[in-house]
């Protein structure tokens, strides 16, 4: 076959010609969108993909705010609606309490179990303001707890009668009326009711401005604490309780600056009895200072209150390990009570005559020294 000059030539192109494999060019792709007429910087396609990914990151921030906005609203609602039950039922146990003669004693400390967690429960919250919202209930309650259960029934399986308050009733009971599990259990209740009774005694001036409220809610509580820890401790079956509940509390921070509070709250309770009277001209413009012979009766309860772990430590044996540093205990015993303004002025003589014989010269000696 021959060929022409024109197949040649075209021979030689496809001999010359590298065929990659690829039949078409590649497409050109605006990366500014379908709808851009003209194509962008990569400057300003940057800036946009950082708008984007900003405002995506802002929209999953508010999703998660509102996410715990709604979670707070509903735990709050929640637990609302539970202190409101939880009150409920302790007003009804309380009114039923108030009657315990010719009730089996089983009964009766049953039904002082649930009242004593039911108070634990409804008080709990953010700070002092769920604990005095229940001051005329922790009243109540520090009344019945004083209370003797002689009146009631014997239980089947003890037909004795246990002359102490119905507070330390479930203590005091043998182990084939209850389980130690039982008694560990309203021992943890014990601890928080100690812990908010002394919230209570130290935000006493927090209290409305009724002084009789807050001298009887103050005083009823330092009884409890003065039967739990003073009168509970002269039993030997109740003194390792008391030691550990006292630990627990001085461990906290909470036991003498909340009894040192009550003390100085003493005088803001004078002052707005001189700022009423001053309207009248009864008494003259300038606060008259606290005096011994109008002093409270909580004002003695709390000096003996002050020395109670010192009795504690000096009472558990020698080869024993203490549940309380007695380093710790003066340290925070000088701090709080001993820097009171004042203090031989704020309390009646009895009391100053107790406070004098029973300190601990010795540790408090060291704890001026090393402090």
């Amino acid at each position: 076959m021959a060929f022409s000059p024109a197949h040649s030539k075209y021979i030689l192109t496809m001999e010359n010609y590298n065929f990659t494999g690829l039949a078409r060019s590649r497409p050109l792709i605006n990366l500014g969108g379908a709808g851009a007429s003209t194509s962008q910087s990569s400057s300003s396609l940057t800036a946009n993909a950082r708008q984007q990914r900003m405002q995506r990151e802002q929209l999953r921030k508010k999703e998660a705010a509102s996410v715990h906005v709604q979670r707070v609203w509903r735990a709050a609602r929640v637990r609302q609606a539970c202190r409101s039950q939880w009150t409920t039922a302790l007003d009804q146990e309380l009114q039923l309490l108030q009657k315990v003669e010719g009730r089996a004693a089983d009964e009766v400390q049953a039904k002082w179990i649930t009242a004593t967690r039911l108070l634990v429960y409804s008080s709990r919250g953010s700070g002092p303001r769920a604990v005095l919202s229940n001051a005329t209930r922790y009243l109540a309650w520090a009344r019945t707890a004083l209370r003797s259960s002689e009146g009631t029934q014997p239980s089947s399986s003890s037909s004795q009668k246990v002359a102490t308050p119905i507070l330390l009733q479930p203590l005091l009971r043998t182990s084939a009326d209850s389980t130690k599990d039982s008694q560990q259990r309203y021992t943890f209740t014990l601890s928080q009711v100690a812990a908010q009774l002394l919230t209570l005694v130290r935000h006493t001036s927090d209290l409305p401005a009724d002084t009789d409220v807050r001298l009887h809610v103050s005083t009823a509580a330092l009884e409890v604490l003065h039967a739990l820890f003073i009168s509970a401790a002269q039993n030997q079956a109740l003194r390792s309780t008391v030691q550990n509940l006292q630990a627990y509390l001085t461990e906290k921070g909470r036991w003498f600056e909340s009894l040192a509070a009550h003390m100085l709250a003493y005088v803001s309770v004078r002052i707005d009895l001189c700022n009423t009277c001053r309207e009248a001209d009864d008494l003259p413009h300038r606060p008259q200072p606290a005096e011994r012979k109008s002093a409270p009766p909580s004002i003695s309860i709390a000096i003996q209150l002050l020395l109670a772990p010192f009795s504690l430590l000096s009472a558990s044996p020698t080869s024993s390990t203490p549940t309380i540093s007695p380093a710790l205990l003066a340290e925070d015993f000088v701090r709080h009570a001993l820097t009171i303004p004042f203090l031989p002025n704020r309390i009646p003589l009895n009391s100053l005559t107790y406070l004098v014989s029973n300190l601990p010269v010795g540790q408090v000696t060291q704890a001026l020294a090393t402090g």
